[in-house]
């Protein structure tokens, strides 16, 4: 217990008391020639006092927040607007390539990534030691790709997972295999 005041009454008992955050004043009472306690609680306000100061509070307390948001609001638009006006290109990288018109006449298709890029993707395994090559958003003949792949990128080793269209080169050969279907067309 916190000890914030103690008193001795008489010879047969000393009290101390505690108060709490927003609850009453705690008692402990012990007898001087025993180890006995017992506690008592003695309210330090009534409910209604405390409703009325919490609710008294909170009010402040939301007037102050929302003068203070509505300040960072006007702030942020006024950062915001400027921003519009003033758009920038999206950026890409040099090897990027913008996609054709027409899709290449193979018994393959790759298609492109949702913000127009090559599906053509680095993984790392084994706490980075190992590393691999993913080309996702396969449709049609998935092994006559990876035998042009092969043929045209020399010997490399992948994995083919026809279920899920996708091929996995071993190593890291993301800008090869990227530059290899922009020139395909794809």
């Amino acid at each position: 217990l916190e000890m914030a005041t103690t008193k001795v009454l008489g010879c047969s008992q000393r009290i101390t008391t505690r108060s709490t955050c927003f609850q009453p004043f705690l008692t402990v009472c012990r007898h001087k020639y025993s180890n006995h306690w017992w506690k008592t609680y003695t309210p330090q306000t009534t409910h209604k006092e405390f409703e009325k100061e919490h609710v008294r509070n909170t009010a402040e307390k939301v007037k102050a927040l929302q003068e203070k948001a509505s300040k960072r609001i006007t702030g942020d638009l006024d950062s915001i607007l400027e921003k519009s006006k003033a758009k920038k290109p999206m950026r890409r990288s040099a090897e990027w390539v913008p996609p054709p018109a027409t899709l290449p006449d193979f018994s393959y298709v790759v298609k492109r990534s949702t913000f127009k890029n090559a599906p053509v993707y680095s993984q790392f395994t084994k706490g980075g030691s190992r590393a691999a090559t993913v080309i996702r958003r396969i449709d049609g003949d998935i092994f006559a790709l990876d035998k042009d792949l092969k043929q045209s990128l020399g010997k490399l080793h992948t994995r083919v997972n026809e279920m899920t269209g996708v091929i996995t080169v071993l190593g890291k050969h993301k800008s090869r295999v990227t530059q290899w279907l922009y020139q395909k067309g794809f």
